[in-house]
């Protein structure tokens, strides 16, 4: 063998050997290395990997919107076993009609109401109480003798009747009150009213049409006289709960002597 072979062998020896050192060193083993007594073990290799990883993310938020609507609702005040009690006040025109309406004329009236009502039927009890005012014809004012109206101040002892004052009334009302059922749960109500009246007045003059001219009744001093009759109407009633306008209207007549003396208040009024 040349020399220039032998050193190409050689060194393609110690490259292979080298190649084999370094694969040997990156082969992990899992078998263990034998130590011998009294040899302290190499320490194992550790390779450490290190993972990076990118997280992406994205919220979405979802706005609702949500509109809330207020609606106000007028409760009404809870049922009792004892009903409904109120209390008012009217006022309006008093109309003077039939034998009245020839003596006086329109006036006013004002008055006070006091009321029950039932929660199991449409029914009710109500008092009422109040003032009225009528107006006297001028032909009238000194009251009425045989066929013609008397002259005041005509100097005639025998027809010159004193005055007999301004026409007043008071008068009491105590009547039953029907509702009309299939309106009880509406805000505008019906209903009738009917009872006895109970009446006190004076300076009115009251003509009898049912006796023969020359018999009329007078009543020529300012003296009270009292007397019992009836009434009946009925009224609308507008509202909610215990405050409620009323508008009502009724015919009121009482007898003197063979004839009715009627009139007809139409008020305005308010409970609570």
């Amino acid at each position: 063998m040349t020399p220039r072979l032998s050193t190409t062998a050689a060194l393609g020896i110690v490259a292979a050997l080298a190649f084999s050192a370094s694969a040997s060193a990156q082969v992990r083993s899992d078998r263990p290395i034998p130590v011998r007594k009294g040899e302290t073990p190499a320490p194992a290799r550790t390779d450490t990997v290190v993972v990076r990883d990118t997280v992406r993310m994205t919220d979405t938020v979802t706005v609702v919107r949500r509109d809330t609507v207020v609606q106000r609702v007028e409760v009404l005040p809870p049922p009792t076993p004892y009903g409904h009690f109120y209390w008012g006040l009217d006022a309006g025109a008093a109309i003077p009609v039939s034998a009245l309406n020839t003596t006086h004329s329109t006036g006013w009236t004002a008055g006070l109401v006091l009321g029950w009502d039932s929660n199991r039927a449409p029914l009710g009890l109500r008092f009422d109480g109040g003032y009225t005012k009528l107006g006297e014809r001028s032909a009238y004012a000194c009251g009425f003798t045989g066929q013609v109206p008397n002259n005041c101040g005509s100097g005639d002892d025998d027809n010159d009747l004193a005055n007999v004052g301004d026409p007043a009334l008071w008068h009491g009302n105590l009547d039953a009150k029907l509702r009309l059922p299939w309106m009880a749960e509406s805000p505008v109500q019906l209903y009738l009213v009917g009872g006895a009246t109970y009446n006190k007045f004076r300076g009115f003059t009251f003509i009898d049409e049912d006796q023969a001219p020359g018999n009329q009744i007078v009543l020529s001093t300012d003296e009270w006289h009292d007397k019992w009759g009836g009434n009946v109407g009925g009224g609308i009633a507008f509202g909610f709960g215990a405050a409620r306008l009323f508008l009502e209207s009724r015919f009121q007549s009482m007898n003197i002597g063979n004839s009715t003396q009627n009139h007809v208040p139409i008020v305005l009024g308010i409970t609570f």
